[in-house]
């Protein structure tokens, strides 16, 4: 999983690279690698890689309909849960109060599609588990036992900007942002639908408990943007967003059980590739 995130990040950087060398290249031609910019906004979109959540080999499933007191045959399920590659997109704002130091404003996008998996780790003989358990894999056919499960996280942050140098026509900089983040899909809430699509059954093996709305984050980044030509530039950056989730810590006695859960931080690194409208730039000296 982690050199598919690589190999998606590698491409879009070969992709990118040449349409920011070629800028630099125009705005060296036109003389106006001097500028830099003081206000500007700009939007841009990427790759975003995926992470490990949670990992519970050792789930008791209950046969179904069957009375616990009679002790039925029970299963036990190895549920794995991740979040999968995807896409992301921001808008920003950036002000800057000197030809160095400046501040930042960001509406993020990042789609967190959660992708599950599960392993028959003991068959208690029930057919309707096992197609439950296959029921659990990330897609979208319930038929061919896959589910898709949904989600997106938006954020939005401030923080600080700097450029190690202007006037030049690369222009290096990092930003630092810490915001709040909505996240609709709960990450501990886990359950399968499988059977015929028209009329699926559904396995609750962990309910939604709590809120899951909003949540702390926070993001760094590494960019290269372009001197402005004609009042629009791009850039190609990297960042890492860490966002705290909900994660299972164990497992419980049964399905349909709230489980012992807690919070942690969890990183997903990005690679984007954008254009910056320049609303007010500055002529000077090389810095």
């Amino acid at each position: 999983m982690r050199l598919i995130h690589l190999a998606q990040f590698h491409r879009l950087a070969l992709l990118s690279a040449p349409i920011l060398l070629g800028a630099t290249s125009i705005a060296a031609q036109t003389g106006t690698t001097v500028d830099y910019p003081r206000i500007s906004v700009g939007i841009s979109g990427g790759v975003r890689a995926g992470a490990f959540l949670w990992d519970i080999p050792d789930q008791t499933i209950l046969a179904t309909g069957a009375n616990p007191l009679d002790h039925p045959p029970s299963s036990v399920f190895h549920l794995h849960r991740d979040v999968a590659v995807g896409q992301t997109f921001t808008a920003f704002a950036n002000f800057y109060s000197g030809p160095r130091w400046g501040f930042t404003f960001e509406f993020a996008y990042l789609g967190l599609t959660l992708d599950d998996t599960c392993e028959l780790a003991v068959d208690g003989g029930d057919a309707v588990l096992k197609a439950a358990c296959a029921g659990l894999h990330g897609g979208a056919r319930y038929a061919d036992g896959f589910q898709g499960h949904g989600g997106s996280a938006i954020s939005f942050n401030v923080g600080a900007a700097y450029r190690t140098s202007v006037g030049k026509g690369m222009q290096p900089y990092f930003k630092g942002l810490v915001g709040l983040a909505t996240l609709p899909t709960s990450t501990v809430a886990m359950s399968s639908t499988y059977g015929d699509i028209g009329s699926p059954v559904n396995l609750t093996i962990y309910p939604a408990f709590g809120s899951n709305a909003v949540r702390l984050s926070g993001t760094a980044v590494a960019g290269i943007s372009s001197a402005p030509v004609h009042g629009f530039g791009i850039h190609l950056e990297v960042r890492e967003t860490f966002i705290t989730q909900e994660v299972v810590t164990a497992a419980t006695a049964s399905q349909n059980l709230v489980p012992p859960s807690t919070a942690v931080w969890k990183g997903f690194p990005s690679i984007l590739f954008g254009f910056d409208l320049v609303l007010k730039r500055e002529h000077g000296k090389r810095y």
